[in-house]
């Protein structure tokens, strides 16, 4: 249990750096769309450890670390030229659909882990929930620091788009090393 609850915080915790950028560029997610975030991970990453029983001969730990690491990067990157990439309408608060697209994104290395995980003979009834959990955890904190963070400076927009951008980019560099 104590590995599920230390796996889980760790695939969770970009959910901070997108709720930091989230809470800087001062969008909304609704209490519908966390649910919706909530439920997707929980789903994904259940049928993670199914999918990974099924490939376990086809597919190593090391590349779904490199997948999901390359993954944070380019989210990395697309927060930097697109400050809410998952705001497609541009309208400051994440809808049904973008909202889906969001949990997918974020699910993405508990999938990873999931997979490996299971690869590796290893699974956990409670792991994808403490995933969803401190996914939805991390992702409140983080908004709540960005909205206060940008709340008590000047610094323009761009430059939080490249430092946002950045952590979600170091992070998946941190996952790739580690």
């Amino acid at each position: 249990m104590f590995n599920s609850f230390l796996l889980a915080i760790s695939v969770s915790v970009d959910s901070l750096g997108i709720g930091i950028t989230y809470g800087i560029r001062n969008a909304k997610i609704s209490g519908y769309s966390r649910i919706i975030i909530f439920l997707l991970s929980i789903i994904l990453t259940y049928c993670s450890f199914a999918i990974g029983n099924y490939i376990n001969s086809l597919f190593s730990e090391p590349f779904t670390k490199i997948v999901s690491s390359v993954i944070l990067m380019l989210i990395g990157v697309l927060i930097i030229i697109d400050p809410i990439p998952f705001d497609f309408n541009h309208s400051k608060a994440i809808d049904l659909k973008e909202a889906i697209l969001l949990g997918i994104a974020l699910s993405l290395d508990s999938v990873c882990i999931g997979i490996g995980s299971s690869i590796g003979g290893y699974s956990s009834i409670f792991f994808p929930i403490l995933v969803a959990t401190f996914q939805l955890i991390f992702m409140s904190v983080g908004m709540f620091i960005g909205k206060k963070i940008i709340k008590n400076s000047n610094i323009p927009d761009k430059v939080w788009n490249l430092i946002s951008g950045g952590i979600i980019i170091i992070f998946g560099i941190i996952k790739f090393l580690v």
